[in-house]
């Protein structure tokens, strides 16, 4: 599974998934300020599943109908570093299979939504 990170999330997020072996493309320190357009772009030319802060995306896809191959939408109260961590610690623990199945996942405090791309 890859994954890129979106700019408006920290390096840090980049370096905790390498960690757990992943391939991960950090917008922020590989190609900082691309539109939102271009990370959708690079995201599904190289399948990766874009992970951000940035509802935007949903709109892309959903009302633009641009092409995705995944999408997790943090949205969280704590929005510090650690919680950060914490809601992608959970996604992986509990909800890893619908991470790699072409999903729009929405991570809040709360809950965890799934909507399956078309």
């Amino acid at each position: 599974m890859k994954f890129i990170v979106d700019e408006n999330l920290e390096p840090s997020i980049s370096n905790w998934l390498k960690n757990k072996g992943y391939d991960t493309f950090c917008v922020l320190q590989e190609a900082t300020s691309i539109d939102d357009t271009t990370v959708l772009s690079i995201a599904n030319k190289e399948e990766r599943i874009i992970i951000t802060n940035d509802k935007d995306f949903g709109e892309l896809v959903f009302k633009n109908d641009l092409p995705c191959k995944g999408l997790v939408l943090l949205r969280l109260q704590d929005n510090s570093l650690i919680g950060r961590i914490n809601a992608l610690k959970n996604l992986f623990d509990n909800y890893f299979t619908l991470i790699s199945q072409d999903n729009f996942i929405v991570a809040s405090d709360e809950n965890v939504r799934v909507k399956k791309f078309q």
